[in-house]
């Protein structure tokens, strides 16, 4: 009973010290790899150009003006680093090489009018209606991600949780504007994307440095 006692806490020992060293060796990796950066004047400058130019636009478009539109996106470290997680472990799940270069893509896109949210399609936004802030987030600027993976040089928008896709959304085809889209044909199916940050305005914009 006590080799059986002693060879656990051989066991717990040494994963934590195995642990602690993968930690300790992620964190040198880090330390000497160079940050990504941008000239803070270069960062002010671009900002201020999109509401000089873009925003101003929306704003005041003579036939879809968006009054008091987002400036801003934002989301919480934690929920980037799942959405990343979940495209990789569904990638190699699914492929059968796991050497896919993977990366995001960023579209820019705008909520629905209220009257959709919770409804058949657009069940998701339903989580708007329940604080007055968000229920402003009406036809307002947001951001959706959406995976990508190269295929022969191109990077594809894909479903990392459906293989008919790995070699981009290209088997079905949109019958009202023969566009190309995903390879299945119920536009109600669940795809990995992420969306749901928090719109400034009209969420407070306290803390906003630009």
């Amino acid at each position: 009973m006590k080799k059986v006692i002693l060879f656990g806490m051989l066991v717990v020992l040494f994963s934590c010290t195995e642990n602690d060293s993968n930690f300790e060796s992620q964190k040198k990796t880090l330390s000497n790899s160079k940050p990504s950066t941008l000239k803070y004047q270069l960062v002010d400058n671009m900002i201020k150009n999109y509401r000089s130019n873009q925003l101003h636009s929306i704003e005041n478009s003579i036939e879809n003006p968006v009054t008091n539109d987002a400036q801003a996106i934002w989301f919480d470290i934690e929920t980037l680093k799942k959405f990343i997680a979940d495209v990789e472990a569904q990638t190699i799940k699914n492929s059968e090489k796991n050497d896919s270069k993977l990366g995001i893509r960023m579209y820019y896109a705008a909520y629905p009018e209220k009257n959709k949210w919770g409804t058949k399609g657009f069940e998701e936004l339903s989580i708007l209606l329940n604080d007055p802030i968000t229920q402003l987030y009406e036809k307002k600027h947001t951001l959706i991600m959406i995976p990508t993976i190269n295929v022969n040089g191109a990077n594809k928008d894909f479903n990392p949780m459906d293989k008919d896709t790995y070699k981009g959304f290209n088997n079905a085809v949109n019958s009202k504007s023969n566009n190309i889209i995903m390879s299945v044909s119920d536009s109600n199916l669940n795809i990995t994307a992420q969306n749901h940050g928090s719109l400034a305005p009209p969420d407070a914009i306290t803390g906003l440095g630009f």
